[in-house]
């Protein structure tokens, strides 16, 4: 059980768990997967006073949201100057991704927390409408993905597995019922329809 090190911003204190693990494998020279949940912006979103202070103009409610994804966003950039700062950057595939749509109905939006759009998608969070599952993702891995490259092609985290096997030159078992793809290819900018459905 963890005791020490839980008090500010949940964002950070989550990086500062991860930092010494990646630390740890690159100085052992070891491949290493580390899978980061935030737990920002999900409810309750609470933002420190230090991150409200940057939105003063703003209600409440829209201080505590904009405040909590800025102190979040604050720890991507960490996590990306770590893996700058080990050289370890062009050889790093970093997936960034929502878990659902936006909690919450869009009338109840100025009265609360909870913030979010779908795009005009219908449905939400708790849905399985497309508002509820269909989120933007961003993928980041220099020198293989083209910087402002738009990939409008549905894909899934449960094409992680299949991606990195690709990568890795590793051939997934044909035994087994696998439920994703490769986007490998898809990442390099050389295909932009999914081979089969999701």
């Amino acid at each position: 059980r963890v005791t020490d090190n839980l008090g500010g911003d949940d964002a950070r204190v989550i990086v500062d768990r991860v930092e010494p693990f990646i630390r740890n494998a690159v100085d052992q020279s070891k491949p290493f997967l580390a899978v980061v949940w935030f737990h920002t912006p999900h409810a309750p979103i609470v933002a420190g006073p230090e991150y409200q202070a940057m939105y003063a103009e703003h209600d409440e409610n829209t201080r505590h949201f904009y405040g909590a994804v800025t102190a979040m966003d604050e720890q991507v950039g960490r996590l990306n100057g770590l893996l700058k700062e080990l050289g370890i950057e062009s050889d790093t595939l970093v997936w960034f991704c929502s878990d659902n749509g936006p909690e919450g109905p869009v009338e109840i939006r100025q009265d609360s927390r909870f913030y979010g759009s779908t795009g005009g998608l219908r449905g939400r969070k708790r849905s399985l409408f497309s508002g509820g599952v269909a989120v933007p993702a961003l993928v980041k891995w220099p020198g293989h993905v083209a910087p402002g490259a738009d990939l409008r092609m549905p894909c899934s985290t449960l094409d992680y597995l299949p991606t990195v096997a690709d990568i890795l030159g590793h051939a997934m078992p044909e035994d087994l019922p696998i439920d994703g793809v490769s986007l490998k290819a898809a990442i390099r900018g050389s295909i932009t329809e999914r081979p089969r459905p999701i």
